[in-house]
């Protein structure tokens, strides 16, 4: 099955980061949990996330959102309540099947605000690439059993 990523992240590099660490998983691992290709998309802003949740025919099986969003494109006004809104608002609409928050924000209410928004997982930055490897695999891994027991009943 193919791996539809979505990726909100308002620093290129780091967006790119994720995306590299995410490609250069062996084949073989991603086949164990029966990935058999990647399709990962963009954003960068507020604005920019929630036009492409809006525009989806297909949901997104894991979004990483990161928290602390700009309201638009290269705005510097950084605001953890926007990726939360982001993921309340993808969550919600269906567009998101589920997620992963990574966030330079380590206050608790931050984590628990991720959490009640929907988020199956939260990284703090400063993290390895094979946490996030594993937590990314974690969230598809759950949304693939999710979907197994609504089919069977």
């Amino acid at each position: 099955m193919k791996l539809h990523l979505l990726i909100v992240e308002n620093s290129e590099t780091q967006a790119r980061g994720i995306a590299l660490a995410l490609r250069q998983v062996p084949e073989a691992s991603l086949s164990r949990h029966g990935i058999t290709e990647l399709a990962i998309e963009f954003a960068s802003s507020e604005t920019g996330a929630l036009h492409l949740l809006m525009g989806r025919d297909r949901p997104f099986d894991v979004a990483l959102l990161d928290l602390g969003l700009p309201k638009e494109d290269g705005g510097p006004d950084e605001d953890p309540s926007r990726g939360q809104k982001v993921l309340r608002f993808g969550i919600e609409l269906g567009a998101i099947r589920s997620a992963l928050v990574i966030s330079a924000f380590h206050e608790p209410e931050d984590v628990l605000k991720a959490f009640r928004g929907g988020a199956l997982n939260f990284l703090f930055k400063e993290y390895e690439d094979s946490e996030l490897v594993e937590l990314v695999l974690d969230c598809w891994d759950r949304r693939t059993r999710q979907l197994s027991n609504n089919t069977l009943m």
